[in-house]
C-alpha cells in the first residue's frame, strides 16, 4: 500500500499546498488554526470548506455563487458560521436563499 505523502500530513498547508490540492483563495485560518478555503463542488456549487487537510475537510458551507462565497469567507469574523450558505451537508440544513429564517432539513 502507497504511503500518502501530501506535504499537508507532515506540516501545516502554506498557500502553495492549498492551491496544488484544487482550493482557491482567499484562504483563511480560523482563531482555533484551522484552515478554511474556497472549494469548487459542482458548476452550481461552491463551498467554503473549514479545517482542511491532507484528505479532504471536516466542514464545509455550500453557495451557489463563487463571489458570494469568497466575500462570506472574507466577512466572517471566524466564529459561528459564515453568512449566506445555502447548504451545510454535514447537517443536512438548507436555506434557498441563504437567509436562516427559511432553514429547513433535507439530508
Amino acid at each position: 500500500m502507497a504511503r500518502f505523502t501530501d506535504a499537508c500530513v507532515y506540516h501545516d498547508p502554506t498557500d502553495k499546498d492549498l492551491l496544488a490540492m484544487g482550493h482557491q483563495r482567499p484562504l483563511r485560518a480560523l482563531n482555533d488554526g484551522r484552515v478554511t478555503a474556497i472549494q469548487v463542488i459542482n458548476t452550481w456549487l461552491v463551498a467554503i470548506v473549514v479545517d482542511v487537510h491532507a484528505c479532504g475537510h471536516s466542514d464545509a458551507f455550500y453557495y451557489k455563487l463563487r463571489e458570494r462565497a469568497a466575500s462570506s469567507l472574507v466577512q466572517w469574523d471566524r466564529t459561528g458560521e459564515p453568512r449566506g450558505c445555502v447548504r451545510h451537508p454535514q447537517s443536512g440544513r438548507r436555506r434557498d436563499d441563504g437567509a436562516p429564517s427559511k432553514e429547513y432539513l433535507q439530508p
